[in-house]
């Protein structure tokens, strides 16, 4: 819902802001798993481990799906104060991204990915059965920071192993049909628990417990799964000093980077807003709050299949700044018009910005890291992407705490929306000097 991406696995929420020049609609060729895998493997061996894979990503994408959307609303209904909202959206993404890079040294030191994603599976995916059970918006608080540190154990290994074992050749296709996939997945268990709520089923029970059900099984089909031994750099030879140094040499990535976490603090500012603006302002039930995340999920899919040939034409500076730019209008269409026939197409464009950036940035990652150090440059990108998001989920939190004390609620959330909005703006239009460069080189 709303800006980020909540249609996409857990992995993919954390790593999507980006778009690159490339046919994002080859898989158009060859979506179905077992002629598409089989035109990259050709082999048996390795069509059962993309057949894992593909598995595990659809799996996931249920899970985040029918839980992640509504973890903010339930919060909210239960009684959760402005600040706690901003304080739970900054765990949503503290945790997830500052672990990303203990678990993401582990992955690359250790030389393996399977253990980290199975193990970081089993142990966020029960603790949706906690969430479930409890009416505290503290607690909630809590198990969720203690759930994102578990989903930072599996998202840098998942995303390295996807690197480990689809050749060069052939990314842009798996990549994108991995985004497919996943979109579909969230977007069928998050109207799933929208229409559960319809027929009298208490919907955020029953979205915590799909969540856990299928969670679960996105770790259990990776077990066995036979992952050949990579053959570079040996672990010993990886430490957190030779990483750093590597990503500090790096200096367009760096820079990347930095500016991509100016963004974030800025956009999440208008995070905890989001939630108040549904729950409370518009009042949407929920049904109408499913029915905006499927379809922006859905507008995605259709935006990437209609604007993928002119993404490519027009190049990744110019696309990344109109996409980033454009999400300004978010913030200020929720604080203006905050009814649900406004707040459904503000939502449906924002789907088409994320799908153009979702599939670029995950093979941005896995093409423009080093082979041995991949799982560690990608957690780098995310801890300063998390940490700014913790900051900017925090601020909009505590301002807007500050200004509903002081003036009336209605006027408090539209100032909240316009730092957002100006933030967004500003931060999106200097991006394009940086991709500027990068296309250059």
């Amino acid at each position: 819902m709303v800006d980020r991406s909540r249609n996409l696995c857990a992995y993919l929420c954390i790593l999507s802001r980006y778009d690159i020049p490339i046919n994002q609609f080859e898989w158009l060729h060859s979506v179905k798993i077992g002629v598409s895998v089989y035109k990259i493997a050709g082999c048996f061996f390795c069509v059962d481990n993309f057949k894992r894979i593909y598995a595990r990503a659809l799996l996931a994408s249920v899970s985040d799906g029918a839980g992640t959307p509504y973890v903010p609303i339930y919060a909210a209904y239960v009684g959760a104060s402005s600040s706690q909202l901003g304080l739970l959206h900054s765990f949503l993404n503290l945790g997830t991204n500052v672990f990303q890079s203990i678990w993401g040294y582990l992955s690359d030191k250790k030389n393996t990915r399977v253990p980290f994603i199975i193990v970081g599976g089993v142990i966020s995916s029960v603790i949706w059965l906690f969430i479930a059970m409890t009416n505290d918006p503290g607690m909630i608080t809590l198990l969720v920071a203690v759930q994102s540190v578990f989903t930072a154990m599996a998202a840098p290994a998942f995303v390295g192993l996807i690197g480990d074992l689809v050749p060069a050749s052939s990314r842009a296709i798996v990549s994108t049909s991995i985004n497919l996939w996943t979109q579909a997945g969230s977007m069928f268990s998050t109207l799933f628990v929208g229409l559960s709520s319809l027929i009298g089923l208490p919907g955020f029970t029953v979205g915590f417990i799909i969540a856990t059900v299928s969670g679960l099984l996105a770790a259990i089909v990776m077990i066995g799964f036979r992952s050949a031994q990579r053959r570079y750099t040996t672990p010993g030879r990886i430490n957190i000093v030779s990483v750093t140094k590597h990503i500090v040499r790096e200096g367009l990535f760096l820079r990347f980077c930095l500016v991509n976490a100016g963004f974030g603090f800025f956009m999440s500012i208008a995070w905890p807003v989001f939630t108040v603006t549904l729950a409370r302002v518009a009042g949407l039930t929920f049904f109408e709050i499913s029915i905006l995340t499927v379809a922006s999920g859905a507008a995605g899919i259709l935006g990437l299949y209609l604007l993928s040939n002119a993404t490519s034409r027009i190049g990744a500076a110019k696309t990344l700044m109109i996409n980033r730019s454009s999400l300004a209008v978010l913030p200020i269409v929720y604080g203006l018009t905050p009814s649900f026939p406004f707040l459904l197409g503000v939502n449906i464009l924002a789907g088409v910005n994320a799908a153009l950036i979702n599939t670029a940035v995950l093979l941005f990652l896995i093409e423009k890291t080093p082979m041995e150090e991949r799982a560690s440059f990608i957690a780098f990108y995310n801890l300063l992407a998390g940490s700014s998001y913790f900051a900017g989920s925090i601020t909009g939190g505590v301002m807007l705490g500050v200004l509903e004390s002081r003036m009336r609620q209605d006027i408090a959330i539209l100032i909240v929306y316009i730092v957002s909005a100006v933030g967004r703006l500003g931060m999106g239009l200097i991006h394009a000097p940086i991709l500027s460069q990068r296309e250059a080189k």
